[in-house]
């Protein structure tokens, strides 16, 4: 995941970011949404988590989401 400099993150458009009101948890790349993901599972409450799992899977549907089985994740080739 790269690193996401001040100018950076204030140059995105809200719609950038799970929670655009506080523009909080950037989904700008696959690395950075599962960055959200990990960061919502350890201190968001359930009613955002499940809305940052709903933008994760409607902006990346191939990176894998708690709870959906058989689907790869996006950093993981799949096997042949």
């Amino acid at each position: 995941m790269g690193k996401l400099s001040a100018k950076q993150r204030n140059a995105l458009p809200s719609s950038e970011f799970a929670e655009p009101g506080q523009r909080k948890y950037p989904l700008n790349n696959p690395a950075h949404a599962r960055n959200a993901l990990a960061r919502a599972s350890q201190h968001a409450s359930p009613e955002l988590r499940a809305k940052i799992k709903a933008k994760v899977r409607a902006r990346y549907p191939n990176i894998a989401v708690e709870g959906e089985k058989g689907k790869p994740s996006a950093h993981r080739k799949e096997r042949k």
